[in-house]
């Protein structure tokens, strides 16, 4: 059976496809170039191709919006030329609160822009600027939100008038893969007004839906002779870190490290980057987290390096578990301390309907781990417009001296449009592993309904991991099980006045062992309540069972004894719109715990006295009860943020919790010269605290300057 006559009878299982057509827009090349600097007075503006026809997603989906909005796309061989005007008939209340790259602009007005050179409608780049030119940029791959952590190099300003504010925006073309012989990019717009928290789109008007849904996505038509220059691009760096204190003697004094890293683009969508003497000085510490449970908890990426091309790895609709390839595994050690990384080199991009990703790195060795070469491989095939097939394998054992291969392969199918703008998504996969660790082969697998619409959203997977499944290069943090998990949530936008949408929420969660066992379940419900500004409440009951075969260690000197527990918990959470000067949240759970009772308290709270200044606190108190004793968790942490420019700040954080007795301070000054050339200096102090003495355990300080050359 074609894949088309599939998708023609899925499309009739739920409704009819949709047709409406998306908008076009023809460019014109620009004579001259414009000045960045958020006036719209260049006379490139007057020539170009101009859009003032948005639709309101938010809060009514398919009104008119509430302000007005121009934008003007224009382009020569080397960039392309975005300027936007937002109308505002109170341009006193226009929101911009954030300096900062990459910093969350939930709280201020913006305008969100996507660009799908290959017009594929899968994957392309995201771009997001506010009103007091912060910069937001991220790669979007099978149309899941963008992976904000790839920053590449642009320009934007903007400025606040008495009209409302405007925004100016060059992208180089050697920023953007693309398709020298293909004339036609998708692209689609998006205005946030943040005081209606309304959004205002070009194309495509589901509430459902984000603006990173390409499918949706309208057409810049005419775009052509484009200068992508030799490909070449060569970053080097060099830092220069100072340490006092260590656990390790060989690591106090001072040490120089140069590096660099060199990307060519072998075609104009397939690169290849080389990395040398690797450095993470500007990486941001993770955040503080002590673990009650059995099972490890994940922590997210955040090194450059292996963040810049991470959709293209993505694997199965797989987040967090049990992922095949997961990078902190290469480079950090089990227990999340850094290790050395000698080289690497990635080959990553498009070619034709085939995706590519290859990483092979050498790392140093550490502890009684010799140096290892890693290796991970991802190639996808797009079969059509709805489905693609996969490969993923891996080689190599970071956390032993053993050795430890995968290889899996996925299936991903996504209707994009049924009747109403509605959507459907298949995803299934299947891995092998063989592992030294774990003794021998073993296999996992999964299948996945998605439908991620409004009013009604569902999640139906089915999942079976063996007892020895162990991706050496991935995650896992419970094998040896089958899981079962249904989700549903049923969305009602607008009920009644001051209300601007109630969710109420269900989920279904059952571990068993392979035999069939149960292990666990999850039963939960909630209601959540938004109001016009933002503000949310929600509550919920839990329903868990926990089947104990071997004791479990929960605490020092409190261990919970083997048993079938089924426990009620009770939570609820208050979030206050970040929009707001001081904002944050107050949560609340309580009931039983095992054998015992347990009472969770968080706190958090930011305050935004200006753009150039922010604060914020959080404190987590949980509180544990059973008959081996008593015992509380405390987890604080403050912050201060110190925005200069959207081009200069300084970061600073402390972390402490009473489990380790530690306190951790990370102080991070960044400053973006020109877009590609950075400076950062980061000071990383840490004590022991006992009885309210602090005791110097850590002391270091690290200099690092990057450049980037094109050619």
């Amino acid at each position: 059976m074609s894949m088309t006559r599939l998708t023609y009878i899925l499309c009739g299982l739920f409704a009819t496809c949709s047709l409406a057509g998306a908008p076009t827009l023809a460019l014109t090349r620009a004579v001259q170039p414009p000045v960045i600097d958020g006036r719209l007075d260049d006379a490139a503006w007057q020539s170009a191709a101009r859009i003032d026809e948005f639709t309101q997603v938010l809060p009514r989906s398919g009104e008119a919006p509430t302000e007005r909005t121009e934008v003007w796309i224009t382009y020569d061989s080397g960039h392309l030329y975005i300027a936007i005007r937002c109308h505002e008939q109170q341009p006193d209340r226009v929101l911009a609160t954030q300096l900062q790259r990459d910093a969350s602009l939930k709280s201020d007005d913006s305008v969100r822009i996507v660009i799908d050179t290959f017009n594929r409608q899968r994957d392309g780049y995201y771009f997001e600027v506010n009103p007091a030119g912060a910069r937001i940029d991220g790669l979007i791959e099978h149309n899941n939100e963008p992976a904000l952590e790839w920053d590449t190099i642009w320009q934007a300003r903007s400025q606040i008038d008495e009209g409302g504010w405007t925004a100016e925006i060059a992208i180089p073309t050697t920023s953007l893969a693309f398709d020298p012989s293909g004339s036609n990019w998708g692209f689609n717009i998006e205005r946030m007004i943040r005081r209606f928290q309304e959004k205002d789109r070009w194309s495509g008007h589901a509430s459902a839906r984000d603006v990173e849904y390409l499918p949706d996505s309208g057409t810049l038509m005419g775009i052509e002779n484009l200068h992508q220059g030799r490909g070449v691009e060569f970053r080097p760096f060099v830092s220069a870190k100072h340490t006092a204190l260590s656990s390790s003697p060989e690591d106090k004094g001072t040490q120089f490290k140069p590096g660099f890293d060199l990307l060519w683009h072998v075609t104009p969508a397939l690169s290849t980057t080389l990395t040398v003497n690797t450095d993470f000085a500007e990486t941001d510490v993770d955040d503080r987290d002590v673990n009650l449970g059995r099972f490890p908890r994940f922590f997210p990426e955040k090194r450059a390096f292996f963040l810049q091309d991470a959709p293209l790895f993505a694997f199965g609709n797989i987040n967090y578990n049990p992922r095949p390839f997961f990078s902190r595994r290469i480079g950090l050690t089990p227990k999340g301390q850094p290790v050395d990384i000698l080289a690497g080199v990635k080959l990553t991009g498009r070619q034709g309907p085939v995706t590519i990703g290859l990483l092979h790195t050498q790392v140093d060795s550490f502890a009684n781990v010799d140096s290892k070469n890693l290796f991970v491989g991802r190639v996808a095939f797009q079969v059509s417009e709805a489905a693609a097939i996969g490969l993923l394998g891996t080689r190599g054992e970071p956390r032993a001296n053993g050795d430890n291969s995968t290889l899996g392969v996925d299936f991903n199918y996504i209707l994009s449009h049924l009747s109403r703008d509605r959507s459907l998504e298949l995803h299934t996969w299947l891995v092998g592993t063989d592992s030294d660790l774990a003794g021998g082969r073993d296999a996992a697998g999964a299948i996945q309904l998605l439908y991620p619409n409004e009013p009604f959203k569902l999640e139906l997977f089915a999942g079976r991991y063996g007892n020895r499944y162990d991706p050496g290069l991935g995650f896992v943090s419970r094998p040896g099980i089958n899981e079962l998990i249904a989700d549903g949530q049923m969305r009602w936008r607008n009920p009644f006045a001051a209300t601007r949408k109630i969710d109420v929420h269900g989920s279904l969660q059952f571990i068993t062992d392979l035999p069939g066992n149960i292990e666990s379940e999850d039963h939960e419900t909630s209601i959540k309540w938004e109001d016009l500004s933002n503000d949310e409440v929600t509550a919920g009951m839990s329903f868990e069972r926990e089947v104990l075969n071997t004791p479990f260690r929960i605490h020092p000197g409190n261990v919970i004894p083997v048993g079938d527990y089924r426990f009620a918990r009770f939570f609820t959470d208050f979030n206050f719109s970040p929009s707001r000067i001081l904002s944050g949240k107050v949560s609340f759970e309580s009931g039983e715990f095992y054998n015992g009772s347990r009472e969770d308290y968080e706190a958090e709270a930011t305050w935004t006295p200006s753009r150039h200044t922010h604060f914020g606190t959080a404190y987590e108190l949980r509180s544990i009860h059973l008959p081996g004793g008593d015992f509380q968790v405390r987890v604080a942490s403050v912050r201060a943020d110190f925005l200069f420019s959207p081009d200069l700040s300084l970061n600073t954080l402390a972390q402490y919790d009473n489990d380790s007795r530690k306190l951790g301070v990370n102080i991070r000054l960044k400053w973006i010269m020109v877009p590609g050339n950075e400076i950062f200096l980061v000071l990383n102090q840490g004590y022991d605290v006992d009885e309210n003495r602090f005791t110097s355990i850590q002391s270091d300080i690290t200099a690092k300057a990057a450049w980037t050359l094109r050619f």
